[in-house]
């Protein structure tokens, strides 16, 4: 009841401004409002300056501008945008509002309007790097017009060739994002300037993107250094998507592709349109995206289990287990954007923006393992069907109070869900889950092993194998004496998995902007936000009665006797790591069994539920509410020299409602843990213009990441389903983590639409936030613990650089060659404390998914409305898991990748352009290792996809 009165409280007092907002009032000054177009329509990041003053604006996504507080009378207003000629317009000023005609550029040389006009991606590039130019913080910005012209088709997919920007590949798809190489919950993911929920299926806060389709965005600004009006949870960065608004003109246009991917063997469409307009005299715009995207995919993906809870350490990287598992399935993202506005008068607007964004990820799941240590085949089938959804509205006014004071105001309602909801459908749903379904094999006889003086056999790799006589890392065999049978393989066991992760934000805020004097502007607001939480990750276990010895229990069925379903695309199973896995395929059972299979294991028949109580702990329903205000000013010292700066206040509390487990007494309890903390957070940024198209900025920020709800909740969850099983268990105790923040770069801006630019940064940290890996013997069997904990300091020191030139230079054909190329350098130290055999210690480490190297080209070629991209992306190693109990040579890394692209397209005219893409040419795999990069721990291969298409702006 006190979160909604606070919501509803604020409500009321938007309300009252906007009344006020509305009242007209005798001026002595002058306002300046206007627009900005060329021959294509609106043009963003223009800027417009009174001569011989201070005063100034940017022209906005809608090519609008508004500059206030000047003095009536004559006045010169120069215009100036990368690639088209600087206008000045005299003008005679009344006191109060003065409209003046919209301002038409025109390009400014005859060279580049052979670019301009029939390129795609110089007109993006323009608006980018004039917005990147006039921008108050550090920031990099992309335009919906580059987003597309490679084959990045989801919102993580369309940022990754930013400068500094790092993305996690999920089964061969970007699907996180972050900034400067640090964790992916360090970087605040913004629509509009509200913060995301999340949808992470491990209740952490770093946003899932692959639900949003890249076609629905308007434009990607990435920031480094963030000023005191934007949210402070970001010690990364912020990564800020802004959907379309309504155009300058009718418009109306569609995209069409047809592909296929080469492992699935099965195809891929694309579909997406545009609409928008204004009526009533340009006061109501209306802007209507949609998108749909539909694929078929395939991974491969080999695994290895070690031994490193072994209690000798000379067994520590023998092999455990080997996994073969195979994804095939169907992946649908659908999107639909709505964006309406309304001006009053010019002065005074309202806006409606609404986002409904599904996706469906479907993938059957083929799974041989080769257990070593218990001389066991085992196999999983499971059948998966992932549902994400993210929907919301955000309703919002721009209101110019006076010639003095602005004021803007939103409230908005985002919902962010992720569940497995599909199967089983014949069975009630609170035991509704993924299903996956286990077979065993005894006595496989694994032979050609170096047997242990524990009386085991462990299989070695060649690294590791006395004489050098193992297999390879990436492909160790089983070396098995009678060979996997699926008449042998007998049900063993059956989890169904729930796995429910549901956000929703409801936040309201506003912002008062005053003028105090020509060259000093004061800036106050706040913002409130209350999260809903559920979160649901448990496993149902059932087991054959046979399985675990009662009398009398029908005998397991083998496989065989089992009706059965078809392994998909078996010609091709594992043809990337270029050894013979094709006889460990197993036809898995059907889909009809998997559902008789579930319903006869919760009724009961023949079935013993052996789901452990403590499951129940990682249930959890709560709530975070967040009251943040700030004051900051924007300083012009000289033309030159402009000083942001002021605080920031964030007051967060967060409560969870759960259980904890008594293991004694084997009891649950009720459990309601609290998370409360305050963060004052001073920012000052300075930015210095050397030259119309030289800037120097140097910032001091603080900023903070608050912890994960996983991080701190009562309870734990168990995953049995491994071949490790794996406990991961909350810390009531967390502490957010801080950050000082130090940024020193520079920048130039080439008029033939180039830039090139170079920085440095630093970040002190305070209760540095990790994630600890240990194993626990809990009951004689070994479990892989997960904890969160915090380290007293760490710190990270880096250095960025970035170019984009053309070759006009060249003569003829050869102009239209051109380079982008960004490099990025992290260095991160950590003191992580350890306790190995009994002694307590500290290791030197890199923070958790830091890459120390990210680099990005692009060779492009365009002219005459031809456009060519061949694009790559790296991502160097990072550090996946800190095992506190083992040296740091047995921790888990990700290794390095780089992935190649192509896009071509041709404009036939400016409304028609035809288009091919193709994505991961070279079929890189995705590696984790274990300490050394020859210890394979993980590959995974996807598939080169491709596509082609066709573009129609038909008004």
């Amino acid at each position: 009841m006190k979160v909604r009165m606070k919501f509803f409280g604020l409500l009321l007092f938007l309300g009252n401004l906007t009344s006020v907002g509305l009242w007209a009032q005798k001026e002595t000054k002058s306002i300046l409002k206007g627009s900005v177009v060329d021959d294509a329509g609106a043009i963003p990041g223009v800027s417009l300056q009174i001569k011989g003053t201070h005063l100034g604006a940017v022209s906005g996504i809608d090519g609008s501008f508004i500059i206030s507080n000047i003095p009536s009378g004559k006045a010169v207003l120069r215009v100036s945008f990368i690639g088209y000629d600087v206008q000045e317009k005299e003008l005679d000023l009344q006191p109060g509002l003065n409209e003046m005609q919209t301002v038409r550029l025109t390009v400014s040389v005859a060279q580049m309007q052979e670019v301009i006009i029939a390129g795609e991606m110089a007109p993006s590039q323009m608006k980018a790097y004039n917005m990147k130019k006039l921008s108050a913080n550090i920031s990099d910005i992309i335009a919906s017009d580059a987003i597309g012209k490679l084959p990045d088709r989801n919102a993580a997919e369309a940022i990754q060739r930013i400068p500094s920007v790092a993305v996690s590949r999920y089964h061969g798809e970007a699907d996180r994002a972050t900034v400067r190489g640090t964790p992916f919950a360090w970087t605040s993911i913004l629509l509009n300037g509200t913060r995301l929920p999340s949808s992470d299926v491990s209740a952490g806060r770093a946003t899932v993107l692959d639900v949003v389709p890249s076609e629905l965005i308007e434009y990607c600004e990435v920031s480094k250094a963030i000023t005191p009006d934007r949210e402070a949870d970001a010690i990364g960065g912020y990564i800020n998507f802004i959907t379309r608004t309504a155009p300058v003109k009718r418009t109306l246009g569609v995209s069409a592709a047809g592909g296929f991917n080469n492992m699935a063997q099965k195809g891929i469409y694309n579909f997406s349109a545009i609409y928008g307009d204004k009526f009533y005299d340009g006061k109501l715009g209306v802007v209507l995206t949609a998108s749909t995207w539909k694929r078929s995919w395939g991974t491969d993906e080999y695994t290895v289990d070690f031994n490193s809870d072994n209690s000798d350490a000379f067994l520590h990287r023998s092999v455990k287990s080997v996994m073969l598992k195979r994804y095939m399935g169907s992946r649908t993202t659908n999107g639909l954007n709505i964006g309406v506005e309304y001006n009053f008068n010019p002065l005074n607007k309202i806006y409606l923006r609404g986002l409904l964004d599904n996706f469906v990820d479907d993938r059957p799941v083929y799974e041989s393992y080769f257990l070593y240590n218990t001389d066991q085949y085992q196999y999983n089938y499971r059948e998966s069907k992932y549902n994400t959804w993210l929907y919301g509205a955000e309703l919002g006014g721009k209101h110019q109070l006076n010639s003095r004071l602005k004021l803007d105001w939103t409230v908005s309602d985002h919902y962010a869900s992720y569940k497995v909801n599909s199967l089983p459908a014949n069975i009630d749903a609170k035991y509704r889950g993924l299903p996956i379904i286990t077979f065993m094999q005894n006595n496989a006889g694994f032979g050609d092993l170096y047997t242990h003086t524990d009386g085991k056999r462990y299989k070695f790799s060649s690294m590791d194998m006395p004489g050098g006589n193992g297999d390879s890392p990436d492909n160790l065999m089983p070396h098995s004496s009678s060979g996997i049978d699926d008449s042998q393989l007998m049900l063993s066991r059956l989890v169904l998995m729930r796995m429910v992760n549901i956000e929703e934000d409801r936040t309201v805020q506003a912002n008062l902007s005053f003028d105090a004097g020509e060259r000093l502007t004061l800036k106050i607001g706040g913002k409130f936000r209350n999260k809903q939480k559920d979160y649901q990750w448990l496993s149902r276990i059932y087991m054959p009665n046979a399985a675990i010895g009662i009398p009398g229990a029908p005998a397991l069925p083998a496989l065989t006797s089992l009706p059965r379903g078809a392994f998909p695309n078996r010609s091709n199973f594992f043809d990337a790591i270029g050894t013979d896995y094709k006889p460990y395929i197993i036809d898995p059972i059907s889909s009809q069994t998997m559902q008789d299979l579930s319903a006869d294991a919760v009724s009961r028949n023949n079935w013993y539920d052996a789901s452990q109580k403590s499951d129940s702990t990682n249930m959890y329903t709560g709530h975070e509410n967040v009251t943040a205000g700030y004051l900051m000013a924007d300083w012009s010292i000289t033309p030159k020299l402009k000083l942001y700066g002021g605080i920031r206040d964030e007051y967060t509390k967060a409560v969870l409602d759960g259980n904890k487990y008594d293991r004694a007494a084997n009891r649950l309890s009720g459990s309601t843990v609290e998370n409360v903390y305050n963060a004052l957070l001073p920012m000052a940024l300075a930015k210095y213009a050397v030259t119309d198209f030289t800037n120097i900025r140097a910032a001091y920020t603080k900023t903070f990441i608050r912890p994960l709800f996983s991080d701190f909740t009562p309870g734990q969850s168990i995953d049995v389903v491994g071949a490790v099983k794996t406990i991961t268990r909350g810390n009531p105790d967390i502490k957010p983590t801080y950050a000082h923040n130090f940024d020193l770069t520079a920048e130039h801006f080439f008029g033939n639409i180039g830039v090139v630019s170079a920085g440095l940064f630093y970040k002190k940290l305070e209760d540095l936030m990790f994630s600890s890996r240990d194993y626990e013997i809990i009951d004689g069997e070994s479990y892989y613990v997960i904890q969160s904990r915090n380290i007293s300091e760490a710190s990270l020191l880096g250095f960025e650089i970035a170019a984009n030139r053309r070759f006009d230079m060249l003569p003829g054909f050869l102009k239209g060659f051109g380079l982008e190329a960004n490099y990025t350098f992290i260095q991160s130290d950590a003191e992580v404390p350890v306790y190995i055999n009994g002694q307590a210690g500290t290791v030197k480490a890199p923070l958790q998914n830091q890459s120390k190297h990210l680099f990005n080209t692009i060779l492009y070629y365009e002219l005459n409305g031809l456009t060519i991209k061949l694009a790559g992306n790296y991502r160097g190693a990072s550090l996946e898991t800190i095992s506190v109990s083992l040296p740091d040579d047995l921790w888990t890394w990700t290794d390095k990748n780089f992935t190649v692209d192509l896009a071509a397209s041709y404009a036939f005219n400016k409304n028609i352009r035809i288009f091919a893409e193709v994505q991961n040419l070279t079929n890189e795999p995705v590696r984790m290792y274990l300490g050394d990069r020859s210890r394979t721990k993980d590959l995974e291969w996807s598939a080169v996809r491709g596509q082609i298409g066709v573009r129609w702006n038909i008004i």
